[in-house]
């Protein structure tokens, strides 16, 4: 932010990648909607840590799920930062590049910087609220009926805990930095809610759903690499 008056406060670690595998691990906690990918999943839904981070989702007709790779507070780092206040500006900035985006029939795909809060008036006392940016989507994923895409409007999906926008839809193969103000997008998605937030995750997710019975079918193969995921609030 060349010029700027602020001082950024980095959240993260490891961000750039530069630790061994195992602490890059550790760091980026990759994870799946069926569990640790590490245990169960195999090469087909898998992230992998070198010079950048890679994520493979691959998934056949009948089935669904995500893949996520990012930072969640919650489950390392001290007290200090285990709970980020979103009364404050909270940005992050990331390379990525999309290698593969494959798919057949109509499939909901979608690639996004996805990121969560804790709702601590909740009334049921505890609540977590996502907000997520699309860099990515197939046809399908930007026509639900939920969304507001085909009036000319940037929601893809609204209901429950979760409101999707779309921000981009970029070329394949090419790497593009992205610098997100996540303070502004929670509070457009959630309003005054998100001003006493808690910020619990921000992460890269790849999510398919390649089920008839909700409508979609087909298959779906994706393959992201990111690089220098950093969060840090300007003080």
């Amino acid at each position: 932010m060349a010029g700027s008056i602020y001082n950024k406060v980095v959240l993260n670690v490891d961000g750039d990648l530069e630790l061994d595998m195992l602490q890059d691990a550790r760091f980026w906690h990759p994870h799946s909607a069926g569990g640790n990918i590490a245990e169960i999943m195999g090469g087909e839904w898998n992230v992998t840590f070198g010079d950048y981070a890679t994520m493979i989702l691959n998934v056949p007709e009948g089935l669904y799920g995500h893949i996520a790779a990012g930072t969640w507070w919650i489950d390392w780092a001290n007290a200090d930062f285990s709970r980020v206040p979103l009364n404050q500006t909270i940005m992050v900035s990331f390379d990525i590049r999309i290698r593969a985006a494959n798919y057949t029939g109509n499939v909901w795909l979608r690639i996004a910087l996805a990121s969560a809060f804790q709702d601590p008036k909740s009334l049921e006392g505890y609540s977590v609220k996502y907000t997520e940016l699309d860099l990515y989507d197939s046809p399908q994923a930007l026509s639900h009926p939920q969304g507001d895409i085909k009036n000319g409007g940037n929601i893809i999906f609204k209901g429950g805990d979760v409101t999707e926008f779309r921000c981009d839809s970029i070329s394949i193969s090419e790497w593009i930095h992205y610098e997100f103000n996540l303070t502004i997008w929670h509070e457009k998605a959630w309003g005054d809610i998100a001003k006493t937030g808690l910020l619990e995750s921000v992460y890269i997710v790849i999510e398919v759903d390649c089920r008839e019975c909700m409508g979609y079918k087909g298959t779906a193969y994706a393959v992201v690499d990111v690089d220098n995921l950093w969060i840090y609030k300007l003080t």
